[in-house]
């Protein structure tokens, strides 16, 4: 079974936007981030297999980190108790 984390920071390259690590056992395989049209965008990191991403798990991340856009935390660091995903 797969364990999935999100880990949720803030980008001091791109005016504090927020964006979330998505990681599979400890791996880093895809990231959410702010595209330029101000949308999230998910961006899956090159594989030799494909990534299965539960679905309900991400809307929550999904939910979590455009709440935290909308406030944006400038110059801290995002820790937030995150949801964890066995798949």
């Amino acid at each position: 079974m797969s364990q999935w984390i999100a880990e949720i920071t803030n980008n001091p390259e791109k005016d504090y936007d927020v964006y979330v690590e998505l990681l599979e056992d400890d791996e880093y395989k895809a990231r959410l981030e702010m595209s330029s049209t101000a949308q999230f965008v998910l961006r899956v990191y090159n594989t030799d297999k494909d990534v299965s991403l539960p679905i309900d798990w991400l809307l929550q991340i999904i939910d979590m980190a455009s709440s935290l856009s909308e406030r944006k935390c400038y110059g801290k660091s995002v820790v937030d108790y995150l949801p964890s995903k066995t798949t």
